[in-house]
């Protein structure tokens, strides 16, 4: 079978969203230090206990405090750790085939990616950079180009609106609960990674 029939694909499909860290790329970060680091910045600042077990969920309660100048504090401290510590990461080999051989796998070689993720742009353009793989996506969005972070959908529709498609004519590929909240809250058809890379192998498979 055709991987389009495999993951009942729309029939008019122009652009496939990716998220990135756990979908398109690994990245090898120590996640935890950076939970602990924003903390203890979080008991500086407030004088409160806050885990970020989920760092968005903490850095939506450093947002209901309504200062400005702390919320940029906290996002470029994410984003500096970020940069100064991805030094390792492995792509996902099967995305990356699906990528670089749409026609191979029965699909319109005309199709469009693009990125939505919690990640910030200059890591995203950093890691593709490296790999060969920036000029393959024709548009990202990062964390710092929306207001409401996932599972709001804000970043789904400004891809929407940037293609100028209908959410009938895209789909969504990532590995948490909030990408999956986030393409059913834009009405985008939504994968997670893992069946969709298990797909992708048995498309291959039938070649």
């Amino acid at each position: 079978m055709l991987l389009s029939e495999l993951l009942d694909f729309p029939k008019d499909l122009r652009v496939v969203v990716f998220d990135f860290d756990g979908t398109l790329v690994k990245l090898h970060v120590d996640w935890d230090a950076l939970r602990k680091l924003l903390s203890d910045k979080y008991m500086d600042d407030f004088g409160e206990d806050q885990t970020f077990n989920r760092i968005t969920l903490g850095l939506q309660k450093v947002v209901a405090r309504g200062d400005p100048d702390l919320i940029e504090s906290y996002i470029r401290t994410i984003e500096k750790f970020e940069r100064e510590k991805i030094k390792e990461y492995s792509f996902f080999e099967e995305i990356v085939f699906f990528i670089e051989n749409l026609e191979e796998l029965g699909l319109n070689s005309d199709i469009k990616f693009a990125i939505f993720s919690l990640n910030f742009r200059s890591t995203i353009f950093s890691i593709l950079t490296k790999q060969n793989l920036l000029g393959k996506f024709q548009y990202i969005v990062g964390r710092e180009d929306v207001v409401e972070w996932k599972p709001d959908p804000e970043g789904l529709y400004k891809i929407l609106k940037h293609f100028n498609i209908s959410s009938k004519q895209a789909i969504y590929v990532g590995d948490s609960e909030f990408d999956m909240e986030a393409g059913k809250n834009a009405k985008i058809k939504t994968y997670l990674i893992d069946k969709f890379i298990a797909n992708i192998r048995k498309a291959r498979s039938k070649k």
